[in-house]
């Protein structure tokens, strides 16, 4: 059976995506603390600004990733609206 996605609610999506690419991202602070560490122990002040970024990335990818995914679902439905969406197949579980 074919089914045709039409419309995407583009602040729920932009948030599930936006949470679920912060998740996967938590390893970056863990990097960060271990060159911070790194850092702090060989006195070196370039490794620990570099550690920094990598303690802030999540939120910096939460606050850069929700805005173009909104802009990006608008856009969609925009385009599905006229020429169609992306359409599935699904089978029934048996």
């Amino acid at each position: 059976m074919k089914k045709e996605i039409v419309s995407i609610d583009g602040k729920q999506g932009a948030k599930v995506v936006a949470i679920i690419s912060v998740l996967l991202s938590l390893i970056f602070p863990v990097i960060g603390l271990v060159m911070l560490i790194i850092g702090l122990l060989s006195n070196q002040p370039n490794m620990m600004y570099y550690s920094i970024t990598y303690i802030i990335m999540p939120v910096l990818y939460l606050i850069i990733l929700y805005p173009i995914l909104r802009l990006f679902y608008w856009l969609y439905n925009r385009v599905a609206s006229r020429w169609g969406g992306i359409i599935v197949e699904l089978k029934d579980k048996e």
